[in-house]
């Protein structure tokens, strides 16, 4: 078996639902963070690994879409319209988060 992901419990089931709809089985195995906080790994079997990434890689981007389209396009903080860009970072997508920040007065708002 390999990880395909380590995501928080509810994303983590998102996940395996869009794998199991697409013909691959996968395990979800908890883990404990250094932080203290629990995760859970997705797991594959090795033969399915390519396949899963690909389709893990395919659910992320169609999770990020939706979220930019529920997200509004005015800032929380200062009020500017149009002003949210979702911010391109690992770290963030590890942790299986989409975050937007404004542009004008750098405010971030996790989804």
């Amino acid at each position: 078996m390999k990880t395909v992901a380590i995501l928080d419990p509810e994303t983590a089931a998102s996940l395996a639902e869009h794998l199991r709809q697409a013909g691959v089985a996968s395990e979800r195995r908890t883990v404990i963070e250094e932080s203290g906080l629990e995760s859970l790994e997705v797991l594959v079997e090795d033969d399915r690994f390519d396949q899963a990434c690909e389709l893990a890689e395919q659910w992320q981007e169609a999770m990020a879409s939706e979220a930019q389209k529920r997200v509004s396009q005015t800032c929380p903080k200062c009020g500017t319209p149009q002003a949210m860009e979702r911010v391109q970072d690992s770290h963030y997508e590890e942790l299986g988060l989409v975050v937007f920040r404004c542009r004008e007065c750098g405010e971030t708002v996790p989804l």
